[in-house]
């Protein structure tokens, strides 16, 4: 399935960096969305909320860890479910990730990483393993992450290329980012999400 989608997401509430210590940081936070797209597939048409919470640990002067738990509240969509009532505040998905970043050069960042993901109302669960590039200093901060699915139906490699550009109205006033992503996909993958492998979302 390949289709351009819009996504809008507000966030509610931050608490960013409470250091125990210096190498050790903490983040939580809430965002709320109209929707949850992801890999160009609808997962939920409707309000959601989505909380996150993150430790990090600086390993090194150019090498961090972090492990991060991030959820998908479900606000009114039906989907999964057989009665709307059952829908409304159910977690429709919950991944777990875990990363290893480096960050020795100024020019490039690199990173390896697990990701677990967990749909309690499809009764299913998948596992990827990743690797990253990004480039801060070229125009778009393009970032390529290569994933491949190590279990369930759906494994096989998948890609996604992602850029995005800060602007600042004013010196210390809030800034607002625009984010663009495109996703690739092999034959294994696309059987199970999309109708034939290549490119297989877009999203703005």
């Amino acid at each position: 399935m390949k289709k351009l989608v819009l996504s809008l997401m507000v966030m509610v509430l931050a608490v960013t960096n409470i250091n125990a210590q210096d190498d050790l940081s903490f983040t939580a936070d809430v965002t709320y969305g109209s929707g949850f797209i992801s890999n160009g597939i609808i997962w939920v048409d409707g309000s959601v909320a989505m909380p996150s919470f993150a430790v990090g640990y600086k390993l090194a002067d150019d090498l961090s860890f972090s492990a991060l738990y991030w959820a998908v509240i479900n606000q009114n969509d039906v989907q999964g479910y057989d009665n709307p009532e059952d829908a409304s505040g159910h977690v429709t998905e919950w991944d777990i990730f875990v990363d290893l970043v480096y960050t020795g050069s100024e020019d490039y960042v690199l990173g390896v990483g697990w990701a677990y993901y967990d749909f309690p109302n499809l009764d299913d669960d998948t596992t990827d393993v990743y690797a990253s590039i990004g480039f801060s200093k070229v125009a778009l901060s393009p970032k390529l992450t290569v994933l491949y699915d190590i279990d369930g139906a759906n494994k096989g490699g998948h890609a996604k290329l992602d850029v995005s550009k800060t602007f600042t109205l004013e010196k210390d006033k809030p800034s607002f980012t625009v984010f663009g992503q495109i996703g690739w996909a092999d034959t294994s993958y696309a059987d199970a999400y999309f109708s034939d492998d290549g490119k297989s979302d877009q999203t703005l």
